[in-house]
């Protein structure tokens, strides 16, 4: 929410959700190609815990057709909906942008961890084993988060691996 937080000067923060959005609202009117606001108006409704990821997401869909494709908008952007679609319980459009994220930025591995951790959240237990395999060879993956390695041993203690698990 980076994006929301570099914008925020430009609004009041003392008006209501309502009259927020209807601020955003008419900016994105009378400034139709700049994506800000749509991007800003996303992230309004995905603000406090996810409370609106429809409308989120069909936000966020407006602003990707205005982004800079390969941006740093762009892969928040894809990113948030990979989001807002795990809250909406889609998996197939929560991995078809965290495979976007993959296919735009091959250089960031931390989407091959986000993966995993979607495939897992929806009981693809050995897809997420797979993918944190994917994250630990990366190239750029941190070698020493402990936290990637404890989920690839509980995952393992899942499948009945447990030699696996022990030996990560």
């Amino acid at each position: 929410h980076t994006l929301y937080n570099h914008l925020c000067f430009l609004l009041t923060r003392s008006d209501d959700d309502a009259r927020l959005i209807a601020k955003l609202q008419d900016e994105m009117r009378k400034q139709p190609n700049r994506p800000e606001w749509t991007l800003l108006l996303a992230t309004l409704y995905d603000g406090s815990c996810h409370a609106d990821c429809e409308q989120a997401v069909r936000y966020f869909q407006k602003a990707l057709k205005k982004v800079p494709q390969g941006s740093r908008s762009y892969l928040s952007t894809i990113e948030q909906m990979a989001i807002c679609y795990v809250e909406l319980g889609s998996l197939d459009s929560a991995l078809m942008y965290t495979d976007m994220a993959i296919k735009t930025d091959p250089s960031f591995a931390g989407y091959h961890y986000n993966k995993a951790m979607i495939l897992h959240a929806f009981g693809d237990t050995r897809a997420a084993i797979t993918e944190l395999n994917n994250y630990f060879a990366h190239p750029n993956s941190n070698k020493g988060d402990t936290e990637a390695y404890y989920n690839l041993a509980y995952y393992k203690f899942e499948i009945k691996d447990l030699s696996g698990a022990l030996a990560d």
